[in-house]
C-alpha cells in the first residue's frame, strides 16, 4: 500500500477518539497467526498496541502542488470511505480495495494465489491520541495501531461490494 497525501492532507492529525480501521493481511494456516502482506516476518498480535514513527517524503508535483508520500507507519483503510470487491481469475483470486471517491480503479489489490498463505481482514483501532494521516480516498497511516480481530477472506462466499463492519 502506498499512501499519497494531497495538498490539504500534508499535516498529521491527532485522533480525538479511537478510530476503526482495517488492513489486508496474510494468515499462516499452521500457526494461526496473521502477518503483513508485504513483510511476512512481521506477525500481528491481537489486543497489543504497536507504535512506529511515521516518515514522509515529498517529491514531484501534480495539479494540487507537491506530492507527499507517507512511507513509514501503519497503513490501513477507513471502513466508512472504502469497500472491498473480489475478482476471480482462473488461477487465483484477488481482493481489491476501492474508494467511494474513486470507484473506477482500485486503491490496492492482493492476490491469493499460492494456496498456502490465505488473505485475512484484520480489524484494528487507532487509539485516541495517536498521530495519523488520512487522504481523501480513505487510506490512513498512523503511528499507533491495535489489532482487535481478524477473519479469513472467504472467496467462495463473499460476493459483490463488501463493507467492513465493526
Amino acid at each position: 500500500m502506498c499512501f499519497l497525501a494531497d495538498k490539504l492532507e500534508r499535516n498529521p492529525k491527532v485522533a480525538i477518539k479511537d478510530i476503526n480501521v482495517y488492513k489486508i493481511v496474510k494468515n499462516h494456516p499452521v500457526i494461526g497467526a496473521v502477518c503483513s502482506v508485504y513483510h511476512t516476518s512481521f506477525f500481528w498480535k491481537l489486543n497489543k498496541v504497536f507504535h512506529e514513527d511515521m516518515k514522509t517524503t515529498s517529491y514531484g508535483a501534480n495539479y494540487s502542488g507537491l506530492v507527499t508520500s507517507v512511507d513509514d507507519g501503519f497503513h490501513s483503510y477507513s471502513p466508512e470511505k472504502t469497500f472491498l470487491r473480489i475478482y476471480h481469475s482462473h488461477s487465483y483470486n484477488v481482493l481489491n480495495v476501492f474508494s467511494d471517491k474513486n470507484t473506477v480503479g482500485t486503491i490496492d489489490g492482493h492476490a491469493d494465489s499460492d494456496g498456502y498463505w490465505k488473505l485475512a481482514l484484520l480489524k484494528c483501532v487507532i487509539p485516541a491520541g495517536s498521530h495519523y494521516y488520512e487522504n481523501s480516498y480513505g487510506e490512513i497511516v498512523s503511528d499507533t495501531i491495535m489489532p482487535i480481530s481478524y477473519e479469513l477472506v472467504d472467496f467462495d462466499k463473499w460476493e459483490g461490494d463488501i463493507r467492513v463492519k465493526f
